[in-house]
């Protein structure tokens, strides 16, 4: 009974999102139209983000209680952005109300939750035409990898729940959306393959790891089965080179990577050179120092975002966490936005070892990152015991799994001498329900799993 319940509510929220996807559909296809049939240049470009930022300070000093007084003078936008302080994910739980539109309409924006994965989930308010442009601008992106709108979308894993779903995405184009969940016995994943082949995908949309963990299950049932699709599209967790390479090799279709954040959406998405171009059409991206000045010359510091369009709650100079570096020449592909170099970000946790020694994660993942895997975890399983679990790629040697291992285990007998760090090559990596495959976990103190209380991302 509790099942049927699930997925009765699953089938309404869905219902409810894509009536509401179907209402917004002629603002997001005339924003569609508009950006395919813009030439753009560095110059048009840049002409495109000074008006739209012009306009947001003018709106955000008149009308958010934040920024009142605050603004400087907009007729030269850059400079008065540039005077603004930086914004925490701190700043707006406290703030919330007042980084939000005094003149706020209801019917016209949504509420929504980020995942929670480097702290406490935030609540942030999108507006419709924050929304419209940002559907759009992937429609671009869609078309710009050569595939119909209509395209037949496939998220493998993507619910707790042993089902299939198929439903029509009209934000996505009037794509054909089908996902089926990460629980069930043999007999349904018989089925799934059964579907996930006769579906015949033309994009797989999803998580590195579960775009992996569908190899592996067609794998385990005789082979992929269907024609190649025209696009593997991972989000949401760092693709590693070596994650990459399986992934095209398998599906025999390319692989692009885009990265983002439940605040602004997607902020920067591969081109066919790998490199993440910035949506600069909506976003300004900032690099930063740990004093806030920009970093010069290409250099690594703080991505910080602002977001040109979205009104109803305005981020100015958002601080996501994450370590990047602008691009400082053109990309080979042609397109003029700026490209974004992304660096191993937000520590993703911390070991608490005796005496309540806290441990970065980082320093036992930079030794496995320099081993080509197809994707690793690692587990304090109890205060004296870390696993280092892996799926190992046909080139990946013993002796540079051992190696990585004691190089781990040496920065944790560092601090902690009494630890045991063991190499597990299994693959058997620990999932908590439907979330997005986590690269540390404590079973120790879960708190640790996630960044402090105060910190930015």
């Amino acid at each position: 009974m509790p099942e049927r319940a699930a997925v009765e509510e699953r089938i309404r929220v869905y219902r409810g999102e894509m009536i509401f996807q179907a209402h917004l559909f002629p603002e997001i296809y005339a924003r569609y139209q508009e950006y395919r049939r813009r030439d753009e240049t560095a110059a048009s470009l840049r002409e495109l983000q000074t008006g739209r930022l012009r306009a947001m300070l003018t709106h955000v000093a008149a009308a958010v209680p934040a920024y009142r007084g605050r603004v400087g003078d907009p007729g030269d936008p850059w400079a008065a952005l540039a005077a603004l302080p930086t914004v925490a994910k701190a700043d707006l739980r406290a703030g919330f109300a007042d980084h939000c539109d005094d003149g706020i309409d209801p019917d016209r924006c949504r509420s929504v939750q980020t995942s929670g994965t480097t702290g406490e989930p935030l609540r942030i308010v999108h507006d419709f035409e924050h929304l419209a442009h940002a559907y759009a601008l992937g429609m671009v992106r869609t078309h710009d990898h050569g595939l119909p709108l209509d395209r037949r979308v496939l998220y493998p894993f993507h619910s707790a729940l042993d089902r299939w779903f198929e439903y029509t995405a009209p934000a996505y184009g009037l794509s054909r959306i089908a996902e089926f969940g990460a629980v069930g016995d043999e007999a349904y994943w018989v089925d799934v393959v059964d579907r996930v082949r006769g579906y015949r995908p033309q994009a797989i949309v999803g998580h590195a790891t579960r775009c992996l963990e569908l190899a592996d299950l067609l794998t385990a049932h005789g082979g992929r089965g269907f024609p190649a699709p025209g696009i593997v599209s991972t989000w949401g967790e760092r693709l590693t080179p070596a994650a990459a390479e399986r992934l095209a090799a398998f599906f025999e279709a390319p692989v692009r990577d885009s990265y983002g954040m439940g605040e602004v959406g997607t902020i920067a998405a591969q081109c066919a050179r790998g490199a993440y171009h910035i949506e600069g059409e909506r976003l300004w991206v900032e690099v930063l120092d740990e004093a806030g000045a920009p970093v010069p010359g290409g250099g690594i510091g703080e991505i910080v975002v602002t977001n040109l369009i979205n009104r109803a709650q305005p981020l100015l100079r958002y601080r996501t966490g994450d370590l990047g570096a602008l691009s400082a020449e053109p990309c080979a592909c042609g397109r003029p936005h700026r490209a974004l170099r992304l660096v191993a970000g937000r520590e993703p946790g911390r070991l608490r070892l005796a005496g309540g020694i806290l441990l970065g994660v980082r320093a036992l993942a930079l030794p496995l990152l320099a081993v080509p895997l197809a994707r690793y975890q690692i587990i304090q399983r109890r205060p004296d015991l870390v696993e280092l679990i892996v799926a190992p790629l046909p080139q990946t040697t013993a002796a540079a799994l051992e190696k990585a291992r004691d190089q781990a285990a040496a920065a944790v007998h560092a601090l902690d001498p009494g630890v045991r760090v063991e190499l597990r090559a299994d693959g058997a990596f620990v999932r908590r329900g439907a979330r997005k495959m986590e690269e540390f976990i404590s079973l120790v103190d879960d708190s640790l799993v996630d960044e402090p209380e105060g910190a930015s991302g």
